[in-house]
């Protein structure tokens, strides 16, 4: 049984400085791309963006980022090794597994206290343990949420549609 963390959510230098000692590339920007996750009409849509925010505003929402850390990420690839998604490992305490937003998702699967992301419907896949430190959390006042995962290694070619237009404005 896992208990909730009372860790905070780790800073944006505090990623950079890690990244390298666990995937040993050297630091630099080109790995300052994240995955923004999120919901319009209970589809989930993704896009990357090139900043870390404390807060973002969707559709007249905002959405606060939400402590303590939630856990690391790992990915989620096909057969070809393109990135279709993402997983997490959460504390079986954690609002989001009790919500009503994972109910309505139905892209959401939950096994055994991970939460699997699959962005590309009827696309089989592996799970390739990551472990990418950073995973940020955001909700907003009626418990929608939005997941935002650091770049922590080469993305590679995406197997899921970016969404073009319509994101979610990073404050």
């Amino acid at each position: 049984m896992s208990k909730r963390s009372s860790i905070e959510v780790p800073s944006k230098e505090m990623v950079r400085k890690l990244r390298p000692a666990y995937v040993s590339i050297p630091d630099d920007s080109r790995f300052d791309t994240h995955l923004l996750i999120w919901s319009t009409g209970d589809v989930l849509r993704a896009a990357f963006v090139p900043d870390v925010p404390e807060m973002l505003l969707y559709r007249g929402s905002v959405y606060h980022l939400q402590q303590p850390y939630v856990g690391d990420w790992n990915a989620l690839l096909d057969s070809g090794g393109q990135l279709v998604g993402v997983s997490m490992h959460l504390p079986q305490d954690e609002p989001l597994l009790r919500s009503d937003f994972l109910r309505r998702h139905k892209q959401l699967l939950l096994t055994d206290g991970e939460l699997q992301i699959p962005l590309c419907p009827d696309v089989a896949y592996e799970v390739e343990c990551v472990q990418g430190v950073g995973t940020r959390l955001y909700s907003d006042s009626r418990k929608d949420y939005m997941f935002l995962l650091p770049q922590w290694n080469e993305w590679g070619e995406v197997a899921f549609p970016l969404a073009a237009g319509d994101i979610p404005e990073l404050r």
